[in-house]
């Protein structure tokens, strides 16, 4: 991961007053992968359960890092020790955040927040100076460092809150806190890292409650009835099932709870109804992300970066919905991270696919095999993969222009590799 410093002006007056000792008159980026490095970066290394990032100190600097930090006590004037360089990353967002005019713009969820923060940038960047988390760093690593690419002058900092344990976004709001927040939805993503659903919603509503008295609360009503906010903010509310006053486009028609949120928010910050109308009707959704892209005559929906049970339903839904005169081809990857109810959950979608219109099911995985081998529907044909190489060989065989492909799994499926190499 590497974030590229744009307001070095003001990096390097914030930097030299944290670290008196080893100031410094130039920045490029800040990374924490040596093999990124550039010229004038700095390099800060992480120890993870299988690299340690300090045994790549040396090949920072040999490629032109300008410093680095390190929590194993080397003498050398380019190197700034630590105790913790998780620690210099929250200092630094947290320095970040003293000096920055930008209200920040929390958003968390099961599903939704990328294509949310993506939505309400190009919406609000109409009329504000805006900035926004780089891809997808939300995380305790990814959020701060993320920050540090907005510019003390901006408007609104948008930026996404992940979590995948217990009061990680709790984390996060001390190191970043937000002014605004908004809770996508709330579903059993990552389930299995948690001890029960609650104490997920628990964990999502941080969000909310650490917001000051002065923040405000966005709040989805199908959201809020699953916990109480603990705290004296401003709240406005909002319905996505009301009939909107806007149009939205059809490849758009599955993001309707995103859009009603982002409209919200739009105008409070006073965005003019034209202008936000017009930019739903040219957005165009990030990679991965239910993007639709047309590669040797067929046509995909790119849903492949991430995958949960209430994201699955909604993909089978909008396939469902999908106006085409050939097949509806539903490539399923395994869905991670839910802990003792993986198997039921993959039986569940089984069932689901069952009452869809979907003509063929191709699953890739151990776990999707499982929903596979539960297809009751006969007019259903079902095929099972272990290699990409196959599937990407049953693609180019079997369908044409007139069908559509989606595609929906787990990260660490990489299913997206699957339109890369067709």
């Amino acid at each position: 991961m590497r974030v590229e410093i744009n307001d070095k002006k003001n990096f390097i007056n914030m930097f030299n007053q944290l670290f008196i000792n080893n100031k410094i008159d130039r920045i490029n980026s800040i990374s924490i992968d040596s093999r990124i490095i550039e010229r004038d970066d700095i390099y800060i290394p992480i120890k993870g359960k299988k690299y340690d990032g300090h045994n790549f100190i040396q090949n920072a600097l040999d490629s032109g890092a300008l410093l680095c930090f390190s929590e194993n006590n080397i003498k050398d004037k380019r190197i700034i020790n630590t105790s913790s360089n998780l620690q210099i990353i929250n200092s630094l967002a947290s320095g970040w955040k003293k000096i920055t005019h930008s209200k920040i713009i929390g958003i968390t969820g099961s599903n939704g927040k990328t294509t949310t923060k993506e939505l309400l940038y190009k919406i609000l960047t109409s009329k504000y100076n805006c900035s926004k988390n780089v891809g997808n760093y939300n995380s305790l690593l990814g959020l701060p460092l993320s920050f540090l690419n907005s510019s003390v002058d901006d408007d609104y900092c948008i930026l996404e809150y992940g979590a995948n344990k217990p009061n990680e976004i709790d984390v996060l709001c001390k190191i970043v806190q937000p002014d605004y927040s908004l809770i996508t939805n709330i579903s059993d993503a990552h389930i299995g890292n948690y001890k029960n659903l609650n104490e997920l919603i628990q964990t999502k509503f941080a969000i909310y409650n650490n917001l000051q008295r002065s923040g405000v609360a966005f709040i989805n009503n199908k959201v809020n009835k699953m916990e109480s906010i603990k705290n004296s903010c401003k709240i406005v509310e909002f319905n996505t099932n009301d009939k909107s006053a806007y149009d939205i486009p059809n490849h758009l028609k599955h993001l309707k709870d995103i859009i009603s949120s982002c409209f919200v928010i739009a105008e409070y910050f006073k965005i003019d109804f034209n202008s936000i109308n017009n930019n739903i009707k040219t957005f165009n959704l990030p990679n991965g992300r239910g993007k639709i892209i047309y590669k040797n005559g067929l046509e995909f929906i790119d849903d492949s970066y991430n995958a949960n049970p209430s994201s699955v339903i909604l993909g089978i839904n909008r396939l469902n919905n999908w106006d085409n005169k050939g097949k509806k081809i539903f490539i399923f990857g395994d869905m991670l991270e839910l802990g003792e109810s993986e198997i039921h959950e993959h039986k569940l979608i089984a069932k689901k696919i069952d009452g869809s219109k979907i003509n063929i099911l191709l699953t890739f995985g151990n776990l999707s095999k499982i929903t596979s081998s539960n297809i009751k529907n006969s007019k259903i044909t079902t095929n099972h993969y272990n290699s990409y190489n196959s599937l990407i060989n049953y693609i180019n065989q079997n369908f044409n222009s007139k069908d559509t492909i989606y595609i929906k799994g787990s990260r660490s499926m990489h299913l997206n590799k699957i339109i890369e190499n067709l």
